[in-house]
């Protein structure tokens, strides 16, 4: 009886890759020690060290490094990164976070308007105007509303916490601020047509 011998080829194959060569690939920017830290105690020595390039494309669920480039000499930014709500890992995380947010928002309410202005709107249906605004103009807006002397403490610390990357709410709240004691009952009605 004649025997075969099958060879079997794996269809692929399989490749490790060490730990060291997806730091020097994907992490070149960071030492051993820094790459080797947990992600809070990671972004904590980033921080510390004034690596913030390194933080924006390392300490937040998407890279953002491309908007911390753009916005890195904003002055209104460089003010709100040293105040009370973002002089630190967290909050310096949130500021970058929200603001490649709402740039990304912004592109994609433009795109979606240009796309059904064709459309019927329904009469309570008020359009925002996103082309109004830009990154820039968020930052002012929101530094702005973080300096505001009648609103409380608390209440500026759950608005950033909850409503810093709703893009709607500089549209039809951070923008109609005036400083004034009216702010805070502008900045809690209900408007119909946002969807905050």
């Amino acid at each position: 009886m004649l025997q075969v011998q099958a060879r079997f080829q794996p269809l692929y194959t399989t490749q490790t890759t060490s730990l060291k060569q997806i730091h020097t690939q994907y992490y070149p920017d960071l030492t051993d020690e820094e790459f080797a830290l947990p992600k809070e105690k990671q972004n904590q020595v980033l921080f510390e060290r004034g690596k913030l390039l390194q933080l924006a494309k390392y300490g937040t669920n998407t890279n953002c490094e491309q908007t911390y480039n753009y916005i890195k000499n904003n002055p209104d930014f460089k003010e709100l990164s040293k105040s009370k709500y973002y002089n630190n890992p967290e909050g310096f995380v949130s500021l970058i976070s929200a603001m490649d947010s709402l740039t990304k928002q912004r592109q994609e309410k433009l795109a979606m308007y240009n796309y059904s202005s064709q459309y019927y709107l329904p009469i309570y249906s008020k359009p925002i105007s996103y082309e109004k605004y830009n990154t820039n103009d968020y930052l002012r807006l929101l530094n702005n509303f973080t300096k505001n002397e009648h609103l409380s403490d608390d209440l500026k610390q759950y608005f950033l916490s909850t409503k810093a990357d709703k893009i709607d709410i500089y549209y039809t709240r951070l923008d109609k601020l005036q400083n004034n004691k009216e702010d805070l009952k502008l900045l809690t009605q209900k408007l119909y047509y946002s969807q905050d």
